[in-house]
């Protein structure tokens, strides 16, 4: 499994070399989500698999109480599950939408055309073709959020749930923002030679 701390610090090494548009401030939301995630000691969708009478009962009790508060639930209890999977599902939103605005970003960097909208599929397809690279946790990613939006709750099965998966997909999204950062790089060198 990818180390939390290894892809804490790739992104303390993108931040300054991002394009602001790009989001760093959210690639820092995203890592910070997916580390507490695994502080919570988050593994898999636990909640989820509960009956529904006992997740109601918990529900319950979040909504009463503040899960987010300085205590929080503690770790292993139905209320620490539920904390930790929405780090990790936050984590995994972020994911998603990082991913297309990175792809769409050399996109137009490469082809010096406008990306198409609404089209990851075509964006990751591209990506993968012109680098020699695969994103299978990132379009499982975004596989799951697409779910997430279109289907029902309790008929849908997840594509990506385990911590090792939003790790996986992490770590291609920091190799797709380097690629961002390296191009915004070339680009800075070539405007300061112009100079």
């Amino acid at each position: 499994m990818i180390d939390i701390e290894i892809l804490g610090d790739q992104v303390k090494n993108l931040i300054p070399n991002l394009p602001e548009h790009v989001g760093r401030a959210r690639l820092v939301a995203t890592f910070v989500s997916l580390r507490r995630a695994c502080d919570l000691g988050y593994k898999n969708d636990v909640f989820r698999q509960m009956r529904k009478g006992e997740r109601d009962k918990y529900l319950q009790i979040l909504a009463a109480e503040s899960p987010f508060s300085h205590e929080g639930p503690k770790d292993n209890t139905p209320e620490g599950n539920w904390v930790a999977g929405y780090y990790f599902n936050n984590a995994l939103l972020r994911i998603a939408a990082l991913a297309e605005i990175g792809l769409k970003y050399l996109y137009e960097q490469y082809t010096s055309r406008k990306a198409p909208q609404r089209d990851y599929w075509r964006l990751a397809k591209w990506y993968e073709s012109e680098f020699s690279t695969k994103i299978t946790h990132l379009n499982r990613t975004r596989q799951e959020i697409n779910d997430f939006k279109h289907e029902h709750a309790n008929r849908r099965q997840r594509k990506l749930e385990t911590i090792g998966e939003g790790l996986a997909a992490l770590g291609e999204l920091n190799k797709l923002m380097d690629r961002v950062a390296s191009n915004n790089r070339l680009k800075l060198t070539a405007a300061q030679r112009k100079t």
